[in-house]
């Protein structure tokens, strides 16, 4: 499978966060929740994500999670 992450910063988001160390509490509240049956590469192929800073300084910290099968082998290794 493939997860597609979408940050947006804003309250609440630390300024100078490493974006690396938020990607872990994220995959583990997904397993958590039931939503993937595990975090490892045999399950979790690809993982893409994209910040953006919010459209306001006080609009608090935005997450948006997609979550789609990969067909096969191949769909794993495209960008």
């Amino acid at each position: 499978m493939a997860i597609r992450l979408w940050m947006t910063g804003g309250k609440g988001w630390r300024k100078g966060r490493d974006i690396d160390n938020v990607l872990k509490p994220i995959l583990d509240f997904l397993v958590h929740a039931g939503l993937i049956p595990d975090d490892n590469h045999d399950i979790v192929r690809r993982i893409t994500i994209t910040y953006s800073d919010p459209p306001k300084a006080r609009d608090k910290a935005f997450l948006r999670v997609r979550i789609h099968a990969i067909k096969g082998p191949a769909d794993a290794t495209q960008p």
